[in-house]
Parts: structure tokens; C-alpha cells; sequence
């Protein structure tokens, strides 16, 4: 983060100060196992928070009071948090990734199976138009972190749990960008990489 200044960090955006999911008795939220309440990121991650208006739009933040070096963050791996009260899946029983163990809840997805067979995801497609498919994950156009890149499939695996492999997505957005979101009742609930206020 650039905020170096005590006061500022007081007063920052966060789980604990801004949000209506966080429960002042356990200090937690009340959706998600193990997220930092204190963090300004994931505020900016969390789709419950920055999407009042329960629409798919874009991922920026218009928040004044923070200021990101999003760099700090994108190597972060463990950035899809366990539901509390998640049902577990048999293993067993389970046909992922050659089908998702959960219905998406959209009418706007539909399931992908990568050529390896090696994982599964919701593509939820908001470009308006045709899109190649880059040969790697090297070749295709970066967005604001490597997460995030042009290509209308994920080109790497999201190595999300069994619990919540058949809730993730591919989101490309409205300027052709892809990356990981969680979903939760049909809804966006996180997404993995925010846009930085100073991205192109």
C-alpha cells in the first residue's frame, strides 16, 4: 500500500469500518472463512461491497480513500475464501471437472472444461465482440496484474478447493479482460484481481 500515513489508515475502507456482512461479535465475516477484516483489498475484492447495485459491471473501485500498489497482491494464491456453513463434497460422488458439482444460477454461463481435463469454470462472457483464443498465457494482452489478460477461456488453472472448483468463473469484461470471480447464488461474491484507479 502507498499509505504511509497512521492517520490515513485509520480512517480506510475496510470489512470491519464499511461493511454490512461483518459480524462485530466474531470479529469476522459472516459469509467468508478466514478474510483479513482489516484489509482495504479485499474490500476492493469483494463483490458484495463494491456492486450495491447488484449489476455486472466492471471492477473498479471509485474509493478516494484508497490508494493501491496492486502489485503487493496479485501473487497471492489463497484469494478465494471458504463459504462458512459450505456444504462439503464427496470426492466420491463428484464429476468435476468434467461437470460442475453446483449449478451457476445464470442464464449467461456455461460450463468449460479445460483441453488437459485438469480443471473446470463458468465462462461468463460481457464483451460485445469475437475474441481469438492466445496460443499461451505468455502470447495473450495483460491487463493490471498476470491474473488478468485477454482470452475468451482461462489459460491457467484456478486451483480453487473441490468445495468451490465448480463456483468459480471466467469473467471477460466489457473491454475484453478476463479473471477469476467466486460465485454464490448466481452472483459475483469475489473477485480475484481489482482494478487500479491508475490503469489505462
Amino acid at each position: 500500500m502507498t499509505i504511509n500515513n497512521k492517520e490515513k489508515n485509520k480512517n480506510h475502507v475496510s470489512c470491519r469500518r464499511s461493511c454490512l456482512l461483518f459480524d462485530p461479535i466474531t470479529e469476522k465475516c459472516s459469509i467468508k472463512d478466514g478474510v483479513n477484516v482489516d484489509s482495504p483489498y479485499e474490500v476492493l475484492r469483494c463483490y458484495h461491497f463494491i456492486n450495491k447495485n447488484e449489476t455486472d459491471s466492471d471492477f473498479d473501485s471509485s474509493d478516494d480513500s484508497i490508494d493501491l500498489v496492486h502489485s503487493e497482491w496479485i501473487d497471492d494464491d489463497d484469494i478465494f475464501y471458504e463459504f462458512v456453513g459450505k456444504s462439503r463434497i464427496n470426492e466420491e460422488n463428484s464429476k468435476y471437472p468434467h461437470e460442475p458439482d453446483f449449478p451457476s444460477k445464470r442464464e449467461d454461463a456455461y460450463w468449460y472444461v479445460s483441453p488437459e481435463k485438469d480443471f473446470g469454470c463458468w465462462i461468463i462472457f460481457k464483451y460485445k465482440k469475437p475474441m481469438l483464443i492466445p496460443r499461451s498465457i505468455e502470447e495473450a494482452e495483460k491487463g493490471w496484474s498476470w491474473k488478468v489478460y485477454k482470452s475468451p477461456i482461462p489459460l491457467h488453472n484456478h486451483n480453487a478447493s473441490l468445495s468451490l472448483a465448480s463456483k468459480m468463473a471466467w469473467y471477460i469484461d466489457k473491454d475484453g479482460y478476463g479473471q477469476y470471480v467466486l460465485l454464490a447464488n448466481g452472483k459475483i461474491s469475489t473477485i480475484s484481481s481489482p482494478k487500479p484507479r491508475f490503469w489505462k
